[in-house]
């Protein structure tokens, strides 16, 4: 019972590990907002960092300012180059307008999503809180975490076609399964 109890406890806090790099992974460009934001006032930023970093902190207080405004539309944001920023949102609320008023410095590209960053993010705990039932059922979650442009909750496992309507039917089509592979650490 112990061992089991164990196991249990350290499948959890491998899968909350996981569920962090997925969503760096997963996330637009490979980086969060907080993250470009930080890399972009390093001190060890070399002539090889590309030049979207140069937006990594207005994309960062785009993302806290939608997120914190409009919890229900806001899905993410993603810097397109060096001179705009997308910004996914489901539609029907004033987002675009709050946003493109309080950030006149840089273009804002509005793109449509299906669903709000949010529900993504519940989705996702719910996958990971569930992952002893999907292991009983020979199912291992390699990463999960919502997609950047609001399309669902991408859920990384092993052969997902076979499994794919038991996450729907458990989940909703807000579910994308997806075969990336083991998640990789850097050492």
């Amino acid at each position: 019972m112990i061992v089991h109890r164990l196991r249990s406890i350290i499948l959890a806090s491998f899968l909350g590990s996981i569920l962090v790099v997925a969503t760096v992974l997963i996330g637009a460009c490979g980086y969060t907002p907080e993250e470009l934001s930080r890399m972009n006032s390093s001190s060890e930023r070399d002539n090889n960092t590309p030049e979207f970093l140069d937006n990594s902190e207005l994309a960062a207080r785009i993302h806290e300012f939608s997120r914190t405004k409009f919890p229900a539309h806001y899905s993410g944001v993603a810097i397109s180059g060096n001179d705009s920023i997308k910004l996914f949102r489901k539609p029907g609320s004033n987002l675009d307008a709050a946003v493109a008023s309080q950030f006149t410095e840089i273009d804002v590209e509005f793109i449509d999503s299906a669903y709000s960053l949010q529900s993504m993010e519940d989705i996702t705990e719910k996958v990971m809180k569930d992952s002893s039932y999907w292991q009983d059922r020979d199912v291992s979650i390699l990463g999960v975490g919502p997609a950047p442009d609001g399309s669902g909750v991408e859920v990384n496992v092993q052969n997902p076609s076979e499994v794919e309507q038991a996450f729907i039917k458990h989940y909703g089509p807000i579910v994308k399964l997806v075969d990336r592979g083991p998640a990789m650490f850097a050492k």
